[in-house]
């Protein structure tokens, strides 16, 4: 399991010794051992809740790097997230809920960003966003 978990770890792009105890590892340090630890499963679907929430813009490009190799392997991948660009970064279709119901689904890149995010605004409060303001 040790080297297994080197391996993945070497493979994130990441650099610490997987002997260390995880309560003496960064934030963004335990979320990436916590990516590794689902991958020894072989998942065919994996669900990322605000994965890039203590992560540094390097350890997030990695991120990125990782879920476009899974991607590439079939992996099905639910990415939960609050980040604007986390989800237009990598997303192959936004799906936004509302009350636990699905108040609207779209291509992230079927409008320009700030059309999308009013768009996504209006999914997710309910208001309808002046035309203006989603152009």
């Amino acid at each position: 399991m040790t080297r297994a978990a080197a391996e993945d770890i070497a493979n994130m792009g990441l650099d610490f010794d997987v002997e260390r105890e995880v309560g003496m590892l960064s934030g963004g340090e335990r979320q990436m051992v916590a990516v590794a630890r689902a991958l020894q499963f072989e998942p065919s679907t994996l669900l990322m809740d605000e994965p890039t929430a203590a992560l540094s813009a390097e350890k997030i490009r990695k991120l990125w790097e990782m879920i476009s190799e899974l991607k590439s392997r079939g992996v099905s991948i639910l990415l939960v997230s609050h980040r604007f660009t986390d989800i237009l970064s990598i997303c192959d279709r936004i799906v936004v809920v509302r009350g636990g119901k699905i108040a609207g689904e779209m291509k992230p890149n079927e409008h320009p960003p700030a059309q999308t995010m009013a768009i996504m605004t209006e999914m997710m409060t309910g208001d309808r966003i002046p035309e203006e303001a989603g152009a």
